[in-house]
């Protein structure tokens, strides 16, 4: 399975059902490589290009980030 998306735009896969479509998702962004996560509308996760993750934390800035 493939999800692409243009250099400076979202690719999704999205989770949800008939009230919320996309309750919960994955999203890479292409122009900064980043990788999210989200559950209810929220993103909670993040993981930079250059590896350092943050939890509650959407531009962390240390290898583990929690906020």
């Amino acid at each position: 399975m493939a999800i692409q998306a243009g250099g400076t735009s979202s690719a999704y896969l999205v989770f949800g059902d008939n009230a919320n479509y996309d309750a919960g998702r994955i999203q890479y962004n292409n122009s900064n490589n980043q990788m999210s996560f989200w559950t209810a509308d929220t993103k909670h996760m993040s993981i930079t290009s250059d590896g350092n993750v943050g939890i509650g934390e959407t531009n962390p800035d240390t290898l583990l980030h929690i906020k």
